[in-house]
């Protein structure tokens, strides 16, 4: 599998946005899957369903997902800090302490 860098990726995504310093990418459930979310991580197979990753302006990137996809998230993502959270509330929580302010549903 050919080498792909995530933060270029995700730099590409802010210059074509004005006046954002990060966005949420938000993965559903099958058949509603985010090809946004894929094209950044670049993950060659797994769901990901109500995954979430984080990409802030700087470079940084987090990804917030279930242990289920916690293996794969892990052998792919070399620019990605992963967060395996086992239930939606510390879903939220992660979410909130990585984006610094409290998120509602």
């Amino acid at each position: 599998m050919p080498k792909f860098s995530s933060t270029i990726r995700a730099q590409k995504i802010f210059k074509q946005t004005e006046g954002l310093d990060s966005f949420i990418l938000a993965n559903g459930v099958e058949p509603h899957l985010d090809a946004s979310f894929f094209y950044v991580t670049g993950f060659p197979y797994g769901l990901f369903e109500n995954s979430f990753l984080i990409a802030e302006k700087s470079g940084r990137i987090s990804l917030v997902t279930s242990p289920l996809e916690e293996p794969i998230a892990r052998t792919y993502s070399d620019e990605i800090e992963v967060f395996a959270e086992p239930d939606r509330d510390h879903m939220r929580s992660r979410l909130a302490s990585i984006t610094g302010n409290g998120l509602k549903s």
